[in-house]
């Protein structure tokens, strides 16, 4: 969380997901996983919202909890 921070407080562009269970790497060793499967969809979301340009992901970032803790 405190890269994440960092990052916004420098302008740059992050978006944090809280994935309770998920271990360093969890979507590499169980992809199949209805988790692992959340999370890359979540990551390749980012990046195409990236790709499309900053009209459409603006600046700053946000923290998105995906269950409860």
């Amino acid at each position: 969380m405190a890269f994440a921070s960092r990052l916004w407080l420098a302008g740059g562009r992050a978006e944090l997901h809280v994935w309770p269970g998920g271990f360093h790497g969890f979507d590499v060793v169980a992809p199949h996983a209805v988790l692992s499967r959340d999370a890359v969809a979540a990551r390749a979301a980012w990046l195409r919202r990236q790709l499309d340009g900053p009209d459409t992901c603006g600046v700053g970032g946000s923290v998105v909890r995906t269950a409860p803790m």
